[in-house]
């Protein structure tokens, strides 16, 4: 039984506090606006955190095929997974 297949998944890793997540979206390496590495920086941080829940296992095999732009009943678009292996 591999890491992933446990069934105390959320007891060994603790989520992360608001106040971390907060000091990393703050950062110089994860400001958009700085440089293209930065925003890169925050990009794949982003999707790690959102959408990859085995963190680095799958993130090479991931392609534009697996996200999708929807709009919400308030015409705000936001991206989607479309696939639910990775």
């Amino acid at each position: 039984m591999s890491l992933y297949d446990s069934p105390n998944l959320k007891f060994l890793f603790p989520a992360f506090l608001l106040t971390d997540r907060l000091l990393l979206y703050n950062a110089r390496c994860m400001d958009p606006d700085a440089n293209r590495v930065s925003l890169q920086n925050k990009v794949q941080y982003d999707i790690r955190l959102y959408f990859c829940r085995r963190g680095a296992e799958n993130i090479d095999s991931l392609t534009k095929d697996h996200f999708t732009v929807q709009c919400d009943e308030n015409g705000n678009e936001f991206v989607a997974k479309t696939r639910v292996t990775v």
